[in-house]
């Protein structure tokens, strides 16, 4: 069985009273057990100005995490916070891990950390949390993480985000953190041991129904969008309808896309676009693929969240021993929403008295396990525009 512990703070710049403030809400003399660890979320300043360092160094666990731009924790939400999700078990093992930069070596240093995070486990991982900074400029999108990490553990279900760090709508360069260090280029990882059989639950507003323009793949380099029907992808973009969106909203625009390989469509997000007018996608692109693009609202964004909350108080009314729950919601979602904080308005509202432990923040895409509908199987999958759910 799990316990969790959240805490929060606004402190920014002191220090002091940013891990003090922390400290005191968790109370961890009276309530920490045998094994834990600690989930950190936050703004970016918070690691630039020595919060994030101070407070790992007194916490006696491992503490894994990334930068966010919103959160809510404990009723508690802000764009400018600090949030901490403590797993704290007597039967249940914890374990973490941070890869050597990924960049030219994905699957060798994916595959190390993995290995060096499950030897001081005494059994197999049940579970394995993965956070990743925002490297779609040096062609590492979602998929190619969620993939190396499934060769590495032979399919432990994945659940997890990208880093985050939005400067108005424009994505910048995210971090990851392993016990105070961050990193802007490696993946850290949770494993977590015995008894536990996690639920998870998936929201998407992207339905077939919603995408319109059907159109050819006809140039793409691993995450790079050439060509749509043999012109260049952002004059193919524009020519259909988007001529006036502004660049740094081109991440609003779902691209549905069909790679012909057995499984279900994709749906991705172009984080930026090239000098040279090419999209930079959040995952791998197939060289002769189908193109979708579609369009979301507000009320979409907001009925997804409360269908994966709904679907999440039953589960636990039928298993009350399961009492925590993270929340990634992509924060494409946000770019429609009439109030920025409506979706977290909505999630504090519908779990308040419901005895659940929550932490929810926005990420930069999504990992989580995936029933394809044509192969019936569950997998590991890298998302986008979703909303997904992990119930402990």
């Amino acid at each position: 069985m799990i316990n969790a512990l959240t805490a929060y703070t606004f402190e920014m710049d002191d220090v002091d009273a940013a891990v003090s403030e922390i400290l005191e809400q968790l109370d961890l003399r009276k309530n920490l057990l045998k094994n834990a660890v600690g989930l950190l979320f936050c703004y970016i300043d918070f690691i630039g100005s020595g919060v994030v360092k101070a407070l790992s160094d007194r916490l006696p666990f491992d503490v894994i995490g990334c930068s966010t731009s919103g959160a809510l924790v404990r009723g508690e939400m802000d764009e400018l916070i600090l949030s901490l999700l403590v797993l704290t078990s007597d039967d249940v093992e914890f374990s973490t891990g941070a890869s050597e930069p990924l960049l030219g070596q994905v699957e060798t240093s994916v595959r190390n950390m993995y290995r060096q995070a499950t030897a001081p486990l005494t059994g197999k991982p049940s579970l394995a949390i993965a956070l990743q900074p925002m490297l779609d400029h040096e062609g590492i999108g979602g998929d190619v993480i969620a993939d190396a990490l499934n060769r590495a553990s032979e399919g432990v279900p994945l659940f997890g985000s990208i880093g985050l760090h939005l400067v108005g709508n424009e994505f910048r360069f995210s971090k990851t953190v392993h016990n105070g260090e961050s990193y802007g280029d490696r993946v850290v990882v949770l494993l977590l041991s015995g008894p536990v059989s996690p639920r998870f639950f998936l929201g998407t507003i992207m339905e077939k129904k919603n995408f319109t323009q059907k159109a050819a793949i006809t140039g793409a380099e691993g995450n790079r969008l050439l060509s749509i029907n043999n012109m260049p992808a952002v004059e193919y973009v524009k020519k259909i309808g988007f001529s006036g969106i502004d660049a740094t909203l081109y991440h609003a625009v779902p691209f549905l896309i069909d790679s012909h390989n057995g499984l279900e469509p994709q749906t991705f997000i172009s984080s930026d676009i090239a000098p040279d007018g090419i999209l930079i996608m959040s995952g791998t692109l197939p060289s002769s693929g189908t193109l979708m693009v579609g369009a979301h609202a507000s009320d979409d964004v907001l009925a997804t969240a409360k269908k994966l909350v709904d679907s999440v108080k039953e589960t636990q009314k039928e298993n009350p021993d399961r009492k925590t729950l993270l929340i990634f919601s992509c924060a494409s979602r946000r770019t429609v929403l009439y109030d920025s904080r409506a979706e977290m308005n909505l999630i504090r509202r519908e779990l308040e008295g419901s005895g659940v432990s929550y932490l929810f923040t926005y990420s930069g895409g999504e990992f989580c396990p995936w029933n394809d509908p044509k192969s019936g199987k569950e997998i590991n999958r890298f998302h986008n525009f979703v909303v997904i759910g992990c119930l402990l």
